[in-house]
């Protein structure tokens, strides 16, 4: 797998990969840093050091040191008999955080590569609508699930990702088969059943979890119901486009939570 192939696969943006090449060959001499991408017990080191080598404003230095990295991994996938799609949907993400991070700010910056390194390490991949990390919980292995901000979440997706997720850790990582389905989201906030429709998407996720927890102060639900920081405190201005939009609003601005909600998933 080479880098423009890499980049054409996940359709980066154009202008992006124009940066990316010219980035190569400084990128490639953190050849040693980016091997350590590829391992989780190194990957958080290594990408602070990486961070640390590259002052460009638009983070391209560092996105092409984990691109170099999805192709150095991808070998590992084919050994593994894991499925091109899988490997590709997986890192489809840097397409996507970039998608995200320009539809907030108006420019194209790559921002997560404190969070990139578990796909390059192999921890997290993309299965149909959601993504699934391997973690520990309560000491022993478990997936924690996470949705993307592309997800079509219908209980019929949903549902068909759950069930390939499970075939794939069977038969590719047996260590985390049969074990605990988690998710810790604001997707899983209680106070959601007083706002939404009953027969909503994101009630019918709720309903596949049992509830372990719920933490009222984070509000995470800004970025991504209203595309604002997280820390945003004028719950005036939020916009009213849609119908979630307008209950949640109403219900902060009368001192309502939305917080985080932590939960197993049902067997």
């Amino acid at each position: 797998m080479d880098i423009q192939s890499l980049c054409r696969e996940i359709g980066l943006p154009d202008k992006m990969q124009e940066r990316v090449m010219k980035c190569v060959p400084a990128a490639m001499d953190m050849e040693s840093e980016i091997i350590r991408l590829l391992d989780i017990a190194t990957a958080e080191d290594a990408y602070r050091k990486l961070s640390a080598s590259f002052s460009d404003e638009d983070g391209a230095g560092l996105l092409t040191c984990n691109l170099i990295g999805a192709c150095r991994i991808y070998g590992r996938y084919q050994k593994m008999g894991i499925p091109d799609t899988v490997f590709f949907n997986t890192m489809k993400c840097f397409t996507r955080f970039l998608e995200e991070t320009e539809k907030r700010t108006g420019k194209l910056v790559f921002d997560r590569g404190w969070w990139t390194y578990r796909q390059l390490s192999m921890q997290l991949f993309r299965i149909g609508e959601l993504e699934y990390e391997m973690v520990k919980h309560n000491e022993k292995p478990a997936i924690s699930i996470h949705i993307p901000s592309d997800a079509h979440f219908s209980r019929a997706l949903v549902g068909e990702s759950l069930y390939k997720a499970e075939a794939f850790f069977s038969r590719y990582l047996p260590a985390y088969a049969d074990c605990e389905y988690i998710c810790d989201s604001w997707l899983l906030s209680p106070e959601l059943s007083k706002l939404l429709h009953p027969h909503s998407n994101i009630l019918d996720f709720q309903s596949r979890f049992a509830l372990v927890r719920f933490d009222p102060e984070p509000n995470d639900y800004l970025v991504w119901v209203f595309g604002v920081p997280s820390n945003w405190t004028d719950f005036s201005s939020l916009k009213e486009e849609t119908s979630m939009q307008k209950s949640i609003k109403q219900h902060v601005l009368k001192g309502g939570k939305i917080g985080i909600g932590f939960g197993v998933i049902k067997k």
